[in-house]
C-alpha cells in the first residue's frame, strides 16, 4: 500500500523482498511497484483510491516536482486533471497517466482542503498500522506442525489392524 512495507505473504520490506527483484516471475517481478493516490472528486465525501502502475510513476513524480515541490506547495494545494495517454511499445498497448494542474486553491478553500487532507492522511496511517499489527499477531498465532509419525491409541482389542472383519483373515499385501 505504501510502497515500502509488504503485506501478506511474504510481508517483508519491499526493498529487500525477493518478489521485488527483476526475474522473480521469469520476465519481470512478482510484485510490481505501485503508487497509491487518493483522489477527492468535486462534491464527494470520500476519496477514490487510484493505483498507479509502474508506467505512470515517473510521470507522476515529474508532475509533483514541477507543480508542487518546486513551487513549495503541498500536493493537496491544487486542482489536478488526470487523463490517459495511449502508448505502444514492442507490440504492447497500454496507457500512461498524464497529470495537469488546473488551478491552485487559496484562502478558505485551501484551508478546508488542508484540514480534510491531514485528517484523511492520519486515518489512512492508523489503518495501515492496524493492518500491520493484525498481520503480526496472526503470524505469531500460527500453529507449528510437527512431522512426527502418527501414533494410534491402545484400543483394548476393539478392532484389529490389518485383518478383514469376519473370518479375521490377513489382508493381502
Amino acid at each position: 500500500m505504501d510502497g515500502k512495507q509488504g503485506y501478506g505473504d511474504p510481508g517483508l520490506l519491499c526493498e529487500a523482498c525477493g518478489n521485488n527483484q527483476f526475474g522473480s516471475s521469469g520476465k519481470g517481478k512478482l510484485c510490481k511497484n505501485m503508487r497509491m493516490l487518493y483522489i477527492l472528486q468535486d462534491g464527494a465525501y470520500m476519496p477514490l483510491q487510484l493505483a498507479l502502475p509502474p508506467t505512470s510513476i515517473k510521470p507522476y513524480k515529474n508532475f509533483v516536482n514541477m507543480a508542487f515541490a518546486l513551487r513549495n506547495r503541498p500536493v493537496y494545494g491544487s486542482l489536478v486533471k488526470i487523463t490517459l495517454k495511449p502508448v505502444s511499445t514492442n507490440g504492447f498497448d497500454y496507457s500512461v497517466a498524464v497529470f495537469n494542474r488546473v488551478r491552485d486553491f487559496a484562502g478558505e478553500e485551501l484551508a478546508a482542503v488542508k484540514t480534510y487532507a491531514e485528517g484523511f492522511r492520519k486515518m489512512v496511517k492508523e489503518m495501515l498500522e492496524q493492518r500491520a499489527q493484525a498481520q503480526a499477531e496472526a503470524a505469531a498465532n500460527i500453529v507449528q506442525t510437527v512431522d512426527a509419525p502418527l501414533e494410534l491409541p491402545d484400543n483394548d482389542g476393539h478392532f484389529a489392524v490389518g485383518l478383514l472383519d469376519g473370518e479375521r483373515e490377513l489382508m493381502p499385501a
